[in-house]
Parts: structure tokens; sequence; C-alpha cells
């Protein structure tokens, strides 16, 4: 900072700006690389809940399928019995 002695001249008030500018831009660095690594961090976290996304649907699937070959064999005896029955 200048002192109320020091006269305003163009070279200082030069290198007022380019300290501020520096600071500045040292600042908007920090945001951009707090930003990018709060993004990764929410990617990865997406990342892993699409995973067990995938996992339960595929599981889902499954269950449904195996419900739909149990039903199959029940109604087949089923009608196999009545078939037997007459």
């Amino acid at each position: 900072m200048t002192t109320h002695s020091e006269i305003l001249t163009v070279p200082v008030l030069d290198a007022h700006l380019a300290s501020l500018e520096s600071k500045l831009n040292a600042s908007i660095q920090e945001l951009r690389h707090e930003r990018k690594t709060d993004i990764l961090r929410l990617e990865a976290r997406l990342e892993a809940r699409l995973e067990q996304t995938k996992a339960e649907l595929f599981r889902w699937v499954f269950l449904v399928m195996l419900g739909n070959v149990a039903m199959g064999v029940g109604i087949t005896a089923l009608l196999n019995m009545c078939r037997y029955i007459r």
C-alpha cells in the first residue's frame, strides 16, 4: 500500500493493478480447482449410485423371470392334474 507521502503515479497505479489482478487470478484458479474437485466427487457418487441401481434392476428382472418360470411350472402341473381328474 502507498503511504500518504507517496505520489500516485502511473507506475505505482500499474503495480497496484497488477497485484490486484494477480490476487484475483489466484482466487479464480482456487475456485476453479474447488469446483472441479466438487464435480469429480459428485461424478463418482453418481457413478456408484448408477451401478447400485443397475445391480438392483438386474436382481428384480431375475426375480421376475424366476417367478414367471415357477408360475409356468405350477400352472402346467395344475393343468396336468386337471386332465387326470376328468
